[in-house]
Order: structure tokens, then sequence, then C-alpha cells
């Protein structure tokens, strides 16, 4: 190695190191201030992840408040002492989560228990006191205020070993609400005066138990009708009147023929009509032939004559008469 070179090298050793470290991929910071100098305002926002912080390192006073929620806890890991006395409030039970195991002996009050709640199989029966000896009432034995054979009066009526109701003894406070069943009821004891007016309904009335008798004088009314429910043999003979119609309408038509010829004019009630009759309009000099229904078109009027005039051409006419569908 040439001196020159040896020189060259020892004036920039420091320089040639400096390369060689930024060419091998690691690079290294330091800041002005030296060791633990580095404070937040040199941190970029949002770049400190997990892996950088050591175990054990986040005190609770580095925590903002409310900032855990559920999803943050991991499930089964909160003890009771991770929670504040009183902090379990009704809307944090769920139903039926308070098993009897939860409950501390003696913990249940009376106004805890709600009325009418306790029933037979809840007591205990070796836990109640013995039952005061049922042959004795104030000291006297039973055989002498028992007395079986004595006639009973007030209400009752009979023998006290075989006690009956008086007759009308039973008023409405004695009954039960929806005590009165079907069962109950004598045959046809159920009269007008005993139904609330307005209350039976259809579901109430048996299957065409509605008679002609039971029905008032034009109580049957037009919306009481089903759609055609009316039939030709429901209407009495003669009783469909003009005035029962609806709207008519009136339709010609016309044929031309010459002198010693027959024509045929033909009259169609238009969509949405019903031909209901038809006629004919003829000069004296035409012979009518027939004017009837079209045999070929049920909805139309036709008109068939002969022109028996000396040589004059003559219009024969049809006339339909037609009915809203």
């Amino acid at each position: 190695m040439s001196a020159r070179i040896r020189i060259h090298l020892r004036n920039n050793v420091y320089g040639l190191i400096a390369i060689f470290i930024a060419l091998g991929g690691t690079a290294y910071a330091t800041h002005p201030g030296g060791t633990d100098t580095i404070d937040t305002e040199d941190i970029i926002n949002n770049t400190i992840l997990s892996k950088d912080i050591a175990n054990g390192r986040i005190f609770n006073v580095d925590l903002a408040d409310n900032v855990f929620t559920g999803a943050k806890v991991k499930d089964g890991t909160l003890t009771a002492s991770d929670l504040a006395d009183a902090a379990v409030t009704t809307p944090k039970l769920a139903n039926a989560a308070v098993t009897t195991a939860k409950i501390a002996t003696g913990a249940v009050a009376s106004n805890e228990i709600a009325n009418d709640s306790v029933t037979g199989t809840d007591v205990l029966e070796s836990s109640l006191a013995k039952v005061p000896d049922a042959n004795l009432l104030d000291g006297i034995n039973s055989t002498a205020f028992l007395q079986t054979s004595t006639t009973a009066g007030g209400d009752l009526s009979g023998l006290f070993s075989n006690l009956q109701l008086n007759s009308s003894v039973v008023g409405t406070s004695e009954l039960a609400n929806f005590g009165v069943t079907g069962g109950k009821l004598a045959g046809n004891s159920v009269t007008s005066a005993k139904i609330l007016d307005g209350t039976i309904a259809s579901a109430d009335i048996l299957g065409s138990a509605v008679t002609e008798a039971k029905i008032a004088s034009n109580a049957v009314t037009n919306g009481k009708i089903a759609g055609n429910a009316v039939t030709s043999s429901k209407i009495g003979l003669d009783q469909v009147r003009a005035s029962d119609l609806g709207p008519l309408s009136h339709v010609s038509g016309t044929a031309s023929t010459s002198a010693g010829s027959t024509a045929t004019a033909t009259a169609t009630c238009p969509a949405g009509t019903q031909l209901i009759s038809g006629g004919n309009s003829t000069a004296d000099d035409v012979r009518l032939i027939y004017s009837h229904r079209s045999t070929a078109n049920s909805n139309a009027w036709q008109v068939r004559a002969k022109n028996e005039s000396f040589g004059s051409i003559r219009i024969i006419g049809a006339d339909a008469y037609c009915l809203a569908a």
C-alpha cells in the first residue's frame, strides 16, 4: 500500500465508518439533551405499539377516565374486589340470576314476600308448633258444644249433621266472579232481561238460528245483502218496476233496401251493457219478416223486412234498449 493511500485512510477513518454503518441498514439516533431527554413532543402521534411498552409499566395515573369499555375487559376476570360496594344494582341483574345459594340466611324479611305467595308446599311441617287439642274449646270438652242433633237457624236449615242453605240466601256478594258457569244454569233460565243490550255477538248465535220470524220488518237493508245474493227466484212476480232498473241506453241500426228486396238491420248494445228489449221502425209499404234478439249475438236486436213499394228505396230500422250490466 502506498504512503499516500495510508495517509488518506487515516485522515478519513471516521467518515468511512459512518458510511459503513449507513450501508449496513442500522440507524442510531441521539438526542441533543443526552440520556432520558426524549419527551412526548419528540414522539410522532399513534406510533407507540404494545411491544414498545415494558410489562407492568402502565399505572393508574397513566390512564384517562372512562377509556375502558366492556369489550376491553377479559371475560371472567373481574372479581369481587374489582367491584365497588353497592355497584351491582337491579338493572345489572339478569332475570332469575339470584338463586337460593345467593341469598344470605335470614336475609328475606316479611315485606319482601309477596302476599299470598307462600303455599303449603313451602312450609316445613316439622317446623310448626303443635296444634291445640281440637277436643277442647276454652277448656270445655267437645261433647259439650258439638250437638249434631241440634237444628240450625238463620240462613241454614236442617240438623248440624246435614246442614242446608235456605232458599234465596245466596246473593251476588256471596258469588265469586265467574262463579256461575253454564252447568249451574237451569234450562231456559237466561231471559232477555238478563242479557245486557248489545252484547250478543255473531259467535254467540247458533247457525241457522235466525229465522224469518226473528227478523224485524225492513231490517234487511241493501248493505246487509251480499253481492249477487238476490237471484231470479228470490224476486216476486211483477215486482220489478222501471224505476228499479239502472240507466237505460238506446242504440239503433239501419239498413236500406230497394223495391222488391229484403234487408236486415241490426242494433248492438255496447260493451258493459245488456240487451233487455228491442223494436223496429219501417214504412207502411215495408213488410216485417221478423224482429227479435239476434241468434248470432245475444246482445243485439235484429230486424228483417221486405220493401214492397213501387220503385222506392226504403230504410229498415232496428232499436235496442240496453241496461248497464
